[in-house]
């Protein structure tokens, strides 16, 4: 706990940055000795990226297992008329989070299919990885009881969501399923992970995940380096070699078929198309 709160005061903090530039040097490090973690030790930077590609200063954003808050202080600073909303169900990290953040709609809770109180494996030697359905990389502590809220029953229709990111350590596809109404309204970009160990955690295969997307959702899904090099969307091939060493991908993004994205564009109903290095897309108006 105590890392914790050492690390969440850095957060936002001045000394952020000089710390990013260390871990970036520690990851050319870590790439040199092996060279098939590249792209995963990369995910970092190109996230930042694609959110300052795709979210724009009105842009209402939504962070699912929001941990110590570096992506939703990310999310306040793109889009700071945003009304935003970030999940935590580790109780300590949403109170420091409530504090942090009084202009986020901080909820203590876990996000699944439908709305519950349910048992939560807490790690605090490893507070990242605690989760709803423990895995191989969980050592849980202790098991509490949380809220865990759907999507759809939280976020009304007169608050547009466009931007989502899910990091729910195998949870997605639960929580896809409980924002169905939302994401079918409001088509927002999702940015989630997807490890075979997280999802089949929950006994769901990588591959019902990606059918899920692709099919019922209709959205297109990218790995972070396919769009950061302006590549097509990957089909279930390549979705699942992704996850298979040397990795490609941990975290992926999803983008409305709707809205006929190119390798080298971005163009959302209603929208100009603009190139994904200039884009600023106002999502959620």
């Amino acid at each position: 706990m105590v890392a914790d709160l050492v690390l969440s005061r850095l957060i936002g903090s001045p000394l952020q940055a000089p710390l990013e530039w260390l871990r970036h040097l520690a990851h050319k490090v870590q790439c040199w000795r092996e060279p098939g973690l590249a792209d995963v030790l990369a995910e970092g930077q190109r996230t930042r990226d694609l959110m300052r590609s795709l979210i724009s200063a009105n842009t209402n954003c939504i962070d699912i297992g929001a941990h110590l808050g570096l992506m939703t202080c990310d999310m306040v600073r793109l889009a700071p008329h945003g009304r935003h909303i970030a999940f935590e169900p580790v109780p300590h990290k949403a109170r420091w989070l409530q504090r942090k953040l009084p202009q986020v709609n901080v909820q203590q809770a876990a996000v699944g299919a439908v709305s519950m109180t349910t048992a939560f494996a807490l790690s605090e030697d490893d507070s990242a990885n605690s989760a709803l359905r423990p895995n191989e990389n969980t050592q849980a502590s202790q098991m509490i009881q949380v809220r865990c809220l759907s999507l759809d029953d939280l976020v009304a229709p007169d608050h547009p969501i466009g931007f989502i990111k899910m990091d729910a350590i195998g949870g997605e596809f639960d929580i896809l399923r409980g924002a169905h109404r939302l994401i079918m309204r409001d088509r927002p970009v999702l940015l989630f992970e997807c490890t075979p160990n997280g999802t089949r955690a929950f006994g769901v295969d990588p591959a019902e995940l990606f059918r899920h997307l692709t099919g019922t959702l209709g959205y297109w899904v990218y790995s972070l380096s396919g769009w950061a090099r302006k590549e097509p969307p990957l089909d279930e091939r390549r979705f699942l070699a992704a996850q298979v060493y040397p990795f490609e991908a941990f975290n992926f993004v999803g983008l409305p078929m709707a809205a006929g994205l190119a390798r080298d564009s971005v163009s959302l109903p209603g929208r100009t198309p603009a190139t994904a290095e200039s884009a600023r897309l106002d999502l959620a108006a």
